[in-house]
């Protein structure tokens, strides 16, 4: 169900105890639709095998996506970071943009045990000094930072270790995974928005970047 299509949607969730999307349910049994592999069991078929990327090539690709998330927000026209992302959809352009970059302050929580809740943090609304298309930028370098200090300490950890996160149990290359290309997903997104506006991205977001992320097919999927 689209719950912002769907006037009861919101009370089914909470009904079932859930307070985030998107969850795939089944009378009173659900999972979080975070894991491909756990939707595959819930709903009984079989999956091909994924292999990751290894954790060091993956935080590259975060740098080089938050990268370029910075240069698409700068060139976001001003009159249109008020503008609704999609239809259906929650935000508008400049909390869109702001929470492409925020996804990183979420796994870093979730991943040093402070916030089990990494979703909440993800989605927490932008400063009140963060009102431009540049600011947003900014406050990339600051994420951006933050994940490269992590990388030093990174080599050191246990990539099978298990998180006990609001979204059901990870393992932590798995999270690191998801975590990229959530990013990356919203980054196409970005650029995608740039192209409504007529504005040609510079430069376009570069495909090797997203190669072996488990991305969806569609910008918008």
């Amino acid at each position: 169900m689209n719950i912002a299509a769907d006037e009861t949607g919101r009370e089914r969730l909470i009904a079932l105890g859930v307070r985030h999307v998107p969850v795939l349910a089944r009378g009173k049994d659900y999972v979080v639709a975070q894991q491909l592999d756990a939707i595959a069991r819930f709903v009984g078929v079989e999956t091909a095998r994924h292999t990751p990327l290894a954790p060091d090539v993956l935080i590259e690709r975060w740098l080089g996506v938050l990268t370029a998330a910075q240069g698409f927000m700068r060139q976001m026209p001003a009159q249109r970071l008020g503008d609704e992302v999609a239809a259906g959809r929650k935000g508008n352009v400049l909390e869109h943009g702001y929470h492409a970059l925020r996804i990183v302050e979420g796994f870093l929580r979730a991943v040093a045990g402070i916030e089990k809740n990494w979703v909440d943090v993800s989605m927490e609304p932008p400063a009140p000094d963060v009102r431009s298309g540049s600011d947003v930028a900014r406050y990339g370098e600051t994420v951006k930072a933050k994940l490269a200090g992590w990388r030093q300490h990174a080599a050191k950890e246990d990539w099978s270790r298990s998180l006990d996160l609001v979204d059901g149990r990870w393992m932590l290359h798995a999270f690191l995974e998801r975590q990229v290309w959530h990013s990356a997903q919203h980054i196409r997104q970005l650029e995608a928005l740039l192209e409504r506006f007529g504005v040609e991205p510079q430069p376009h977001l570069d495909r090797a970047l997203l190669h072996g992320l488990p991305l969806p097919e569609g910008v918008w999927s």
